[in-house]
């Protein structure tokens, strides 16, 4: 992706049969029911699915930040038995330090990790500029708008090149046209390097225009009800949208929404 891009590659993740129970207020919730899923090293993955079907859930099992009651998650081939620290996470809310600069934010994970600072500075500054917000680096998160904050939180996912992107609805909060700026910006920043990418979306066309692979879950308790491949090759354009298979991609995917209910 760049001069100070790594050789690394993305990580296989494969689930096996995960279920996932919340105790809340003295009863059981049952979010994820068996659900196996295998994603390649260097795939992007969207997983589609109502509000509230556990997706999020999903992510925060890939994550090691959750938990399964019952089912294993391996990252690269091994047990996730901890936080996975090699991935970089982008939530639909985009968490800056409402005290530091836009370039401080990015920097953040190496300060965490320890990296050196020149090139971990370096590398930020040329995010900051593949996303369009140079000149912006001294700016205070409250100076920018939603959609730069929200691309200054990509960048800061980025810095560390993890082998894995984590994205939670990232753009639900955004407007039409900043959305689909940010997709394009995704899809750029990914077409060179070979993360893997878990992209979390209620959102069909943004999940057929981004991803290699689209997996549809039902209503909670989530199961997989289908998944899709997606040929386009990427980096994707917005002509893609207008493509015929593009449409019937997604229509196929409204009508399996529709006869699972959910729709």
């Amino acid at each position: 992706m760049s001069s100070h891009a790594s050789d690394r590659r993305g990580v296989s993740i494969n689930l096996s049969d995960l279920h996932m129970t919340f105790e809340r207020k003295g009863s059981r919730v049952e979010a994820l029911s068996g659900i196996s899923l295998d994603i390649d090293a260097g795939r992007f993955c969207s997983v589609l699915g109502p509000s509230g079907c556990g997706k999020s859930t999903l992510l925060m099992l890939v994550a090691g930040l959750y938990r399964p009651t019952a089912g294993t998650v391996l990252v690269d081939g091994a047990p996730l038995t901890d936080c996975y620290h090699d991935c970089g996470i982008v939530f639909q809310i985009d968490v800056l330090l409402p005290w530091l600069s836009v370039l401080d934010n990015v920097l953040l994970p190496a300060q965490v990790k320890r990296l050196p600072m020149p090139q971990a500075t370096a590398r930020a500054r040329e995010l900051i500029d593949q996303v369009g917000l140079t000149g912006f680096e001294t700016h205070f998160p409250d100076e920018l708008s939603g959609g730069m904050r929200q691309r200054a939180a990509l960048c800061r996912a980025l810095l560390h090149e993890p082998s894995v992107l984590l994205m939670d609805e990232p753009f639900g909060a955004l407007d039409a046209l900043t959305r689909e700026r940010m997709q394009l910006d995704l899809t750029q920043l990914g077409s060179t390097d070979q993360r893997t990418v878990l992209f979390i979306t209620h959102d069909i066309e943004e999940a057929v225009f981004l991803a290699d692979e689209v997996v549809v879950m039902s209503q909670r308790p989530a199961k997989i009800l289908q998944r899709f491949t997606i040929d386009f090759p990427q980096p994707r354009a917005p002509e893609i949208r207008r493509e015929p298979d593009f449409h019937r991609i997604v229509d196929d995917i409204r009508a399996l929404f529709r006869e699972s209910g959910i729709l």
